[in-house]
């Protein structure tokens, strides 16, 4: 993503290029290179050994460097799931009020759902476009090769701006102002909020859809 050009010169935020790796494939200096450059990024005081199940909890670790040797400038972790309703989405749609037809007729479908986790920059090259150019290419590759299967993506965001961003590319957006959240999508989400809660001893708020420190 992005890269130097003979032709025009990048502004610095769109030279860093993305590597991406299956987490399980991750050897010990890749590991700690990760947990040092996370430790710079956020104070949580967890330890190495909570890092690696963390990471080992998503599916794909992208590492964005200025080159192919160079240090971390950034990092993000991602899954892409392909499934049916899990246990836990159908569980808290019972906490919900759906009714059981409702549940029912949600377990049985199909859907591919993008999950992006912990996203850090360096100062530097954080506002750039480089974490919307890695999520457009998985929603971009998705659609291609699931045109007919509906598609969800679920992000942790810090700012507004991310959030208008995203309301940019992806056709509809939640929670938003102006309509309730559906069962399923509401579901999805706080799923994944109560997931990434934990580990940064962050509480979830189901109300707000909000982590609260």
């Amino acid at each position: 993503f992005g890269g130097r050009s003979d032709r025009r010169q990048m502004s610095a935020p769109l030279r860093l290029h993305a590597y991406v790796c299956k987490t399980h494939l991750l050897d010990e200096v890749s590991v700690n290179e990760l947990f040092d450059f996370a430790g710079t990024m956020v104070q949580s005081g967890i330890t190495i050994s909570k890092f690696h199940t963390i990471l080992l909890s998503y599916k794909y670790a992208v590492a964005f460097r200025e080159r192919k040797d160079g240090s971390l400038r950034g990092m993000l972790l991602l899954n892409i799931i392909h499934s049916t309703c899990s246990k836990q989405t159908a569980e808290l749609l019972k906490v919900d009020d759906c009714s059981k037809s409702e549940v029912e007729a949600i377990e049985q479908k199909q859907y591919t759902l993008i999950q992006l986790g912990l996203a850090l920059f360096q100062p530097y090259y954080r506002g750039g476009p480089l974490l919307y150019f890695v999520t457009a290419y998985h929603i971009m590759k998705e659609l291609v090769l699931h045109p007919f299967t509906p598609l969800y993506v679920v992000c942790k965001l810090f700012s507004y701006k991310s959030y208008v961003a995203l309301a940019r590319i992806l056709k509809k957006v939640y929670p938003r102002h102006n309509a309730a959240t559906p069962p399923f999508e509401k579901a999805i989400i706080d799923e994944f909020g109560f997931r990434i809660a934990g580990p940064g001893g962050d509480v979830y708020n189901r109300d707000t859809c909000v982590l609260e420190r």
